[in-house]
């Protein structure tokens, strides 16, 4: 599906952010004078080619967006997330039920005092 798309090309441009940004600290980190490995060194000179790569999957994930916002929506019924709501109201009747009243904890009118004046 489209959200799909979205999803799986939000996660591509993130993760080729992420690379992109690591390289950053290696070179900030080679600039500041410390001496960078056979494998940073390697991972510097991909930085062009991610670059690309971030422009493409920038693109790829604004058609897909723009795929979504343009598909008819679905006539399906509700799905488990709504299920997943109501077991959680329901867990919060439970608690109302077990949690003691306000003024056994100081909360009550009384001002926080246990015996009024």
């Amino acid at each position: 599906s489209s959200g799909e798309m979205v999803e799986d090309s939000l996660k591509k441009l993130r993760l080729t952010r992420k690379k992109i940004r690591q390289i950053d600290e290696l070179i900030a980190a080679r600039h500041g004078g410390a001496e960078l490995n056979a494998e940073q060194e390697a991972k510097i000179k991909l930085r062009p080619s991610l670059i690309s790569q971030l422009k493409e999957l920038t693109q790829a994930h604004e058609a897909a967006r723009n795929a979504q916002a343009s598909a008819p929506p679905k006539e399906e019924e509700p799905e488990e997330p709504e299920e997943e709501e109501e077991e959680e109201k329901k867990e919060d009747v439970s608690w109302a039920t077990v949690a003691p009243d306000a003024e056994a904890w100081g909360g009550g009118r009384g001002g926080g005092e246990a015996h009024p004046g």
